[in-house]
């Protein structure tokens, strides 16, 4: 029943209806707590399907890391109307702005040490809080479109490569061409980038809508006709998918977001008492070798009991591990070494260099007392009820660098206990290990410690007694 049921689903709706419909297979049967406000929303999702709904898909590139999984480079905007798809339009990010519309400032970092001369749709996501971001895209969308929309799903190309492992392969209509789990990356860079007479890839601007487009119609139609089995592996896959915060979805109707937010498919920040850490990084570079880097956070804190406060001391480590023979294989040299430069105010060539802004939400109120690491200083602001410090780091090919945190905070956990809420940023993969020690009159102790892989978002919890 669960499998005709999606099917029938799936044969009159976009991918982004077929995919909240495996999330609430895969995760709300399993939950209990989420079933209350899944069926809450269900008048919303008829609304939703039999009326007009704009619905825009954004890939995220994760070789070029941004706050909510990686950059917009890729935009789709798909209208539902009366339970049908009725257009699916696949365009470069850039397509689909107005360029001609009044300038808007960039958020500072990116002005600065990215050379932005404005700010546009491409780069919506600058918050890594998924529903602020979505409204922001929403924002551009309705200055450069002129309509709202009515959903956002950001998807990973990870997440493309996962579906296409659990439904198998597809063919596209009008070459035949057989593309699977094992080739599309390699299969869609080829055609994105094709090769020049230098011998080397180059940046065809036509070639994403007739590229891209055939792939996801190829997805769509299979999602629109599965198998059992393959409802059962794509029920499976789901879960992962939104724990790595693959797959992020924003509605603009309340009932249907508050249901996302109970299925963890929303992307937020998580709010609550206690400790807070979440690490972002922005490239603010050109290259997209995201591929190519390692990184790892350290979290040390000494808990006082009495002041209830904490020292904290977060360490994140990069290893920029650039293959360059690979490397420009699939991408022009434009996306291997374009930086720019702040001190000089230019674009210069550096291959295999990777610039980010990075941040570091905390709880609000926390004071900053030593940094290391940076290489143009460090800033202390405010952002989604978070205390943020930042700063921008440049990683040359083969580098290995470590950036340091120091600051206070006060414990807001409940009383006797330390808890401690971890983000993981989409499209990365981290390690995250902590040592949380106690201290008092008797002196320190140690209560809590971690290390494995950041597949998702983390909590932890201990008594301080």
């Amino acid at each position: 029943m669960i499998a005709s049921g999606i099917g029938w689903l799936a044969r009159r709706m976009p991918i982004v209806v077929t995919f909240a419909a495996l999330a609430v297979v895969g995760v709300v049967v399993v939950v209990s707590n989420r079933i209350v406000p899944t069926f809450a929303a269900i008048p919303a999702v008829v609304g939703f399907a039999i009326g007009r709904s704009v619905v825009v898909i954004a890939g995220q590139n994760s070789d070029e890391p941004r706050p909510t999984g990686g950059f917009m480079g890729t935009l789709a905007r798909a209208e539902i109307d009366s339970f049908r798809l009725v257009a699916f339009d696949v365009r470069n990010s850039s397509g689909f702005e107005n360029l001609s519309a009044d300038r808007v400032r960039a958020p500072e970092p990116l002005e600065k040490y990215a050379g932005f001369g404005a700010w546009q749709m491409r780069d919506a996501n600058w918050s890594p809080d998924f529903p602020t971001a979505a409204e922001q895209l929403d924002w551009f969308w309705r200055r450069d479109q002129d309509e709202s929309i009515d959903a956002v799903v950001a998807v990973n190309e990870e997440g493309v490569f996962a579906i296409l492992d659990a439904i198998g392969p597809i063919t596209i209509e009008d070459s035949g061409e057989i593309i699977d789990a094992a080739n599309a990356r390699a299969r869609i860079l080829e055609q994105l980038y094709p090769i020049g007479p230098d011998g080397r890839p180059f940046h065809d601007t036509t070639a994403k809508p007739r590229t891209l487009g055939p792939i996801a119609n190829a997805i769509r139609q299979r999602l629109a006709r599965p198998t059992p089995s393959e409802i059962v592996r794509l029920a499976r896959l789901m879960p992962r998918l939104i724990e790595e915060k693959t797959v992020q979805i924003w509605f603009r109707d309340i009932r249907l977001q508050t249901a996302a937010a109970a299925w963890g498919v929303d992307g937020a920040l998580s709010r609550g008492p206690g400790d807070f850490l979440a690490v972002i990084d922005t490239s603010v570079s050109y290259t997209k070798i995201g591929r190519y880097l390692r990184s790892s956070i350290d979290y040390q804190a000494s808990v006082d009991v009495a002041a209830r406060a904490i020292l904290s001391t977060v360490t994140i480590t990069y290893e920029n591990g650039y293959d360059g023979v690979e490397a420009r294989k699939y991408y022009p040299p434009f996306y291997l070494s374009r930086i720019f430069d702040f001190r000089r105010d230019a674009f210069v060539d550096s291959e295999g260099t990777w610039a980010t802004w990075l941040r570091v939400f905390v709880p609000l109120g926390a004071v900053l007392h030593g940094v290391s690491g940076l290489d143009d200083g460090s800033d202390s602001t405010t952002d989604a009820d978070r205390t943020v410090f930042g700063g921008y780091a440049r990683i040359g090919p083969g580098e290995t660098r470590r950036i340091r945190f120091e600051y206070v905070v006060e414990n807001t956990s409940p009383s006797g206990t330390y808890v401690l809420r971890v983000h993981r940023q989409g499209g990365i993969e981290r390690t995250f290990s902590a040592v949380i020690r106690r201290s008092d009159d008797a002196g320190q102790a140690e209560i809590l410690t971690a290390n494995l892989p950041l597949t998702g978002d983390a909590r932890f919890a201990a008594h301080l007694k």
